[in-house]
């Protein structure tokens, strides 16, 4: 079988959208070019069965690989690189070592600072469980694995004091290799990606339910409909009832991406606004609005999963994402390579792992400290 027809089909296996006839030629392809290889163990073993059928298939065409990564459709516990020339299988306890990295760098995890409305900060990757805070009628806790909960508790007697109705603001940031969840007074639970930023009231009061969002959060709005849930972000407000949706809004990213996995949202800009449903994708370029149908929402929520997903993803983006999640800085020697890249990788991977997945699939690399020099 030729290299493309077996990565059209194993594309389609994955997602489950292969017909019948399609599993059974991929499956028979499979078993037919393993049995064909010498030297195979009497017991399975996925991870060289896999290594043995890539050199097969490096052996049938040698073109330019256009660097898409899949996870392997049988099982293995490790990354399959799909390549155009080819299956590159990678086991992470492969001794041989293409990058060197002096001193390896481990992946991101649970780190955020909460900033409360008196300008007070709270490492909340420190200390226990427990309450945080109690303030009026506001308990602010955090549990076992982490996450912060705003609860309104409504056996205290309210403050009708005038002057005490301002809501009081406050922020949980996320560093570089940092990440969060809260569920805030509404119920509303929200996840936070790295170097991220979101500025709430300890309770909701008015017409509105509105946060600030810098970065990148996963939000499942509490239903309400008397009181819509309000998110700003940067140059555009997204504004729902009840609803399952993504914001990704880094300044460093070309554009704000909005994505819908339930319900409906409405995004505007100064210019417009646009209402999506779900599967369906805002992107908004310099206060411009385009909706994109059909978005892929396991790329969309795979980081929310503890996963990288690329989709025919450049360089650079890919970089970016590397940037946010290890902590490192990126520069480029000349301009990058054009690869485009899909598939899946794991967060909790040492950031070595990573760059030497990469590095065998013709992304050259080097370390210097805690920057990542890309050379054409």
């Amino acid at each position: 079988m030729k290299t493309d027809k077996a990565e059209d089909l194993i594309k389609k296996y994955i997602h489950g959208t292969a017909s019948s006839d399609e599993e059974a030629l991929l499956e028979n392809w499979y078993d037919q070019t393993a049995l064909n290889l010498k030297d195979l163990p009497e017991m399975p073993d996925y991870p060289k069965i896999e290594q043995k059928i890539l050199m097969a298939l490096r052996k049938e065409q040698r073109a330019v690989p256009s660097m898409p990564i899949w996870q392997r459709f049988a099982a293995a516990a490790a990354v399959l690189v799909l390549i155009a020339n080819g299956l590159f299988y990678i086991n992470k306890d492969n001794d041989q070592q293409l990058l060197v990295v002096q001193k390896d760098i481990i992946p991101g995890g649970n780190n955020a600072v909460l900033t409360l409305a008196n300008g007070r900060k709270i490492n909340l990757s420190s200390g226990g469980s427990g309450n945080i805070l109690n303030t009026g009628n506001i308990t602010i806790s955090k549990n076992g694995s982490g996450q912060v909960t705003y609860q309104v508790n409504h056996t205290r007697p309210a403050d009708t004091n005038p002057a005490h109705t301002e809501l009081a603001y406050n922020t949980i940031s996320t560093p570089k290799g940092g990440q969060w969840n809260v569920l805030l007074a509404d119920g509303t639970h929200v996840w936070l990606n790295a170097t991220s930023e979101l500025s709430f009231p300890q309770a909701f009061q008015g017409a509105e339910r509105v946060v600030t969002l810098k970065g990148e959060a996963y939000f499942e709005v509490a239903k309400d409909k008397s009181h819509p849930f309000v998110v700003k972000s940067k140059q555009q407000e997204v504004k729902v009832l009840g609803t399952h949706f993504n914001i990704n809004s880094y300044d460093d990213e070309p554009s704000v991406k909005t994505t819908l996995l339930e319900g409906s949202v409405e995004v505007s800009s100064s210019r417009l606004q646009l209402v999506i449903e779900p599967g369906e994708q805002v992107m908004n370029t310099e206060d411009v609005l385009k909706k994109v149908k059909m978005a892929d929402p396991e790329e969309v929520t795979a980081w929310k999963k503890g996963l990288f997903y690329f989709d025919n993803t450049d360089v650079k983006t890919l970089m970016r994402q590397l940037a946010r999640w290890y902590d490192i800085e990126v520069v480029y020697e000349g301009k990058p390579s054009k690869y485009k890249f899909a598939g899946e990788l794991r967060r909790n991977m040492a950031l070595a792992n990573v760059l030497q997945i990469l590095e065998q699939g013709g992304i050259h690399l080097k370390m210097e400290g805690r920057k990542l020099i890309v050379i054409p």
